[in-house]
């Protein structure tokens, strides 16, 4: 704990710390730049000065925000005055709030840690879930049985899961899917977390339509049933797969915002396939607490492969980049070169203000000579659908032994 400078927002207290000037932590544990806090609506001037404490690692998540998008830039202490007709959620919080926690996102800052686990769980039962056979057969089968087994409506992708599952080789039984959901049940509270959901091109498009319009039409107070769902710790990621997965790029796609204190599982960043998905299950009821469209900014990540040229080896090519960015030739240089002498070495020290590289990667440089890295893009704002959820209910499986 260290002891900070303070000043009073409508009788709540908001800091502004000396280790990250320009972005203000209030009572409730949220965090805010003073762009955003104008941008809402506040009346800013001069302040009283009084000292409260606050946690260390809140500080530290100050810093990375304070990093993101003030790069050291120096404000004076201030009292905030707020439009009384400003949404709040019940807890006092900005209901597009998610709109500051996007524009401060950065793919390289922290993202919050998984409460361990509840027992119950094998490390089998996550291959399959992550994984599976043939793509995502595996995940669509389990959440299928699990809405079989706590007697709720199975998704239509039900039968031809089950055809994969003839196939043998890595399939999960009932008593794995009993303990995954139990397991969420008996879990430790998750942070914050998210959940893109765009239309995308495939067979189920019309469902996934019909879903989509579905959530759009929620109000607070409707409830809706989300057994074995993934979701991520990363806002980030979440807004980037409803944006990636969207054939429909006129129509908003939905991100959902899970509140703090839902019951999920997830395995560490060392066995995952996917480290950089940050992935949480969750498995219950949960409760609408707001929903709007809300415009803002996002990154767009791209798996990319960088190798020099054959005839050439000074240039280097570029593969895998989408429309949504490019990687400058002088930059692919500098990271082929950095892998070329380290294939594990740190590359955010290359990467410029609209184009993040992450440490995330399977691996680096293959036997070709090919680097394989993460690549996120800066994109122009663009309107999501933003649901805010809360658990209302986790469910649970009888054990029959």
């Amino acid at each position: 704990m260290i002891l900070v400078t303070t000043c009073l927002v409508n009788e709540v207290p908001a800091v502004e710390l000396d280790a990250a000037p320009g972005v203000f932590i209030f009572a409730d544990g949220n965090i805010y730049s003073g762009v955003a806090l104008e941008a809402r609506g506040a009346e800013i001037t001069d302040g009283d000065i009084e000292t409260i404490e606050v946690a260390d690692e809140t500080v530290e998540k100050a810093k990375v925000l304070s990093a993101a998008i003030f790069s050291g830039t120096k404000t004076k202490s201030l009292t905030l005055k707020f439009n009384e007709e400003q949404p709040r959620d019940e807890n006092g919080r900005w209901t597009d709030g998610v709109a500051n926690e996007i524009s401060s996102w950065d793919p390289q800052g922290n993202v919050p840690e998984s409460p361990r686990n509840a027992g119950g769980m094998t490390s089998k039962t996550w291959w399959a879930w992550e994984r599976g056979m043939d793509g995502n057969s595996f995940p669509g089968y389990m959440q299928a049985k699990a809405c079989e087994m706590l007697g709720l409506p199975v998704p239509p992708n039900y039968e031809e899961s089950r055809y994969y599952l003839g196939r043998g080789f890595g399939a999960p039984n009932e008593k794995q899917i009993e303990g995954m959901v139990n397991s969420i049940a008996n879990s430790k509270p998750q942070p914050e977390l998210y959940r893109g959901i765009g239309i995308p091109d495939s067979k189920y498009q019309e469902e996934n339509t019909e879903l989509v319009e579905q959530l759009k039409s929620l109000q607070p107070g409707d409830s809706i049933d989300m057994p074995l769902t993934s979701t991520t710790r990363s806002p980030g990621v979440g807004l980037w797969y409803a944006e990636d997965r969207s054939y429909n790029k006129d129509e908003p796609p939905v991100l959902l915002k899970f509140q703090e204190g839902a019951n999920g599982v997830a395995v560490g960043a060392e066995t995952s396939f996917y480290p950089l998905v940050k992935e949480v299950v969750v498995n219950g009821k949960f409760e609408v607490t707001n929903s709007s469209e809300v415009t803002m900014p996002y990154w767009a990540r791209n798996s990319i492969v960088l190798a020099r040229g054959m005839d050439d080896p000074e240039q280097v090519t570029v593969r895998g980049v989408k429309s949504n960015g490019e990687v400058p030739s002088d930059i692919a240089q500098k990271v082929i070169e950095t892998l070329e002498k380290n294939p594990k070495d740190d590359l955010s020290g290359i990467s410029p203000e609209t184009l993040k590289f992450t440490n995330d990667r399977s691996f680096s440089m293959d036997n070709w000579g090919e680097a394989h890295v993460s690549a996120w893009f800066a994109q122009e704002p663009k309107t999501f659908h933003v649901v805010e959820l809360k658990q209302a209910e986790v469910y649970r499986l009888a054990d029959n032994g």
